[in-house]
């Protein structure tokens, strides 16, 4: 699509200049005078940039369609998610970590338990005697 457009744009650029040309050997040769060339390139160059802002409009909407239908994802939107996720990881490896930790303390805590239990009970004292 973008080669169509630059080769329309180039065929018109192409076809202003050969028009100019022209008006220039009209203008030498006497056929028409300096006024009317002017004039001629002037009304010329404003259906030019009236054709070129239609032509923008038109590709911004086709642009703007195309966009709609298949959303593209750009290197910054994904960079973004990458960064969110190395986020999210880092707080969920932190809190696996912590639970761990606090899984271990309840089994030392525990542990501790079971044996003051039995030192305290009749049985464990009387085992050890």
């Amino acid at each position: 699509m973008l080669d169509l457009l630059k080769r329309v744009i180039t065929t018109g650029l192409d076809t202003q200049a050969k028009v100019i040309d022209l008006l220039d050997d009209l203008v030498k040769k006497g056929k028409i005078d300096d006024a009317e060339r002017t004039k001629f390139v002037d009304e010329l160059e404003e259906k030019i940039n009236v054709s070129k802002a239609k032509s923008e409009e038109l590709i911004n909407e086709i642009s703007n369609k195309i966009f709609e239908k298949n959303p593209f994802v750009s290197k910054k939107d994904i960079d973004n998610l990458n960064a969110r996720l190395d986020e999210l990881n880092s707080r969920v490896s932190s809190l696996e970590n912590r639970q761990k930790g606090e899984e271990a303390q309840k089994e030392e805590s525990a542990g501790a338990s079971e044996e003051e239990k039995e030192k305290n009970s009749p049985k464990g004292k009387s085992g050890k005697k």
